[in-house]
Order: C-alpha cells, then structure tokens, then sequence
C-alpha cells in the first residue's frame, strides 16, 4: 500500500510542477502580447499625429486663400476619421482636448 501512495504522492507533486509551468508561461506569453499591443498602439498613435500634423500645416498654410470655417470643418472631420479608425484607447476627453487645442 505505501507503494501505491507513494506514486499516488509523486504523480501530485509532478501535476503540480506541470501547472506552476504552464501558469509562468501562460503569464510570460500573457504579458509579450500586451507590450506587443502597446506598442503597435504607440506606433499608430504616432502616425496618426504625424498626419495630423501634416494636415494642420497644410491648414496653416491654406489659411488665407480659403474661408477659415469650411477649413475648420474639414480639419474636424480629419481628425474625427483619424480617431474612429485608431486602435488606441484614446479616451474622449482626451480626444476633445486634442481637438480644442488646435
């Protein structure tokens, strides 16, 4: 009977080592796709600002030869495109803060 238990005992203690495993791993992988996320999400973030600005410059620029409302229209429908097509998680009043300081 001790023969018995003691595999019984062994077989625990090795399911248990398994599952501690596969927890670090899970958990490493876990975290690898959230930085991986995150940092796709700064990328397009960056992008985005990039044509943000290009878009500003070129409003800037424009600025005297057409009416300022139809170009600050056009610079809110710009930027309201960019923010629906974003995968960031861009909060609103992070958004509208963005759009009154430009």
């Amino acid at each position: 009977m001790t023969t018995s238990n003691d595999v019984l005992e062994e077989s625990t203690i090795m399911i248990r080592e398994i599952e501690t495993n596969l927890d670090k791993a899970l958990q490493k992988r876990r975290e690898d796709i959230a930085r991986e996320f995150e940092e796709k999400i700064r990328r397009e973030k960056e992008e985005q600002e990039r044509a943000l600005l290009k878009v500003e410059e070129e409003f800037a620029r424009r600025r005297g030869h057409q009416g300022i409302p139809e170009n600050a229209l056009r610079l809110r429908e710009l930027r309201d495109q960019f923010q629906t097509r974003s995968v960031c998680t861009w909060t609103r009043a992070s958004a509208t803060r963005k759009t009154s300081s430009g």
